[in-house]
């Protein structure tokens, strides 16, 4: 049997083989129920990944052999035609614990993990909505600070903790917003906090943003299409993961 712990921190899972979370680095952890093992090894169970949405088509599966795996538009491991995949994109790889993980391979468009759960956002995470890209912000006040005896002029300060700005072709920022509430909506009804009217991908409510004692969590609103969270290393998975690379959706059975 193999025994998993969940971070009361930022809700990251991971095995035994941690004694602190991978994620954010929290000691304050809680074991969840025994799973049994699951080794490349033993050929026990099957890691498989499915195509539902590529523009080529979709029911395509994909299994995970023990040995690592590479994932892109050009190479011989795992081929997909995605215009919007590097060449060499992803790996998906097991430690000697039999977990599987997944981890992006300096990708330009990133590697996103469907929000299942609320979790920790960190500064700079990216979230994503079917074509829409939001870029978290934290706000640091000491990044404003000056060694002068002059102020520092600026628009009026609401104690803003984070900002959420659209990201753009190219990087550029978009439309942005500053947050000072307790919790922060964004969807398609012109009632949430950063609304997008025309936008049909998008639910009414799509993903809310919850600041509490300090720390921002991240929490998808039951949407239609899903709310992504870039993966910023390697990312443990789980049956029923939702994958996001390039304009690929796919989906891991473990079975």
């Amino acid at each position: 049997m193999k025994t998993y712990y969940r971070c009361d921190n930022c809700q990251g899972r991971f095995s035994d083989t941690y004694d602190e979370c991978p994620r954010c680095a929290s000691k304050n952890i809680e074991m969840l129920s025994a799973t049994k093992l699951f080794s490349p090894l033993l050929d026990l169970r099957q890691a498989t990944l499915r195509i539902i949405h590529n523009k080529e088509g979709i029911g395509q599966y994909i299994p995970l052999m023990k040995q690592r795996q590479i994932i892109g538009s050009q190479n011989d491991s795992i081929n997909i035609h995605d215009e919007a995949l590097n060449a060499v994109h992803a790996a998906f790889s097991y430690n000697k614990q039999g977990e599987l993980f997944v981890e992006d391979l300096d990708s330009i468009n990133g590697v996103y993990l469907r929000v299942r759960e609320e979790i920790l956002l960190q500064d700079k995470d990216i979230i994503r909505c079917a074509q829409r890209y939001f870029l978290f912000e934290r706000f640091d006040t000491a990044n404003f600070e000056t060694d002068t005896q002059y102020p520092f002029l600026s628009s009026p300060h609401n104690n803003a903790k984070y900002r959420l700005a659209e990201i753009l072709f190219g990087g550029m920022r978009g439309s942005a917003m500053s947050c000072s509430e307790t919790t922060f909506t964004v969807g398609r009804s012109q009632k949430t906090n950063f609304s997008f009217p025309d936008d049909a991908h998008l639910s009414p409510y799509h993903f809310q943003i919850s600041w509490i004692q300090d720390e921002a969590y991240l929490t998808d609103l039951d949407s239609a299409n899903g709310t992504y969270l870039r993966i910023q290393q390697g990312c443990p998975l789980q049956h029923g993961d939702t994958l996001l690379l390039g304009d690929t959706i796919l989906e891991l059975s473990i079975v």
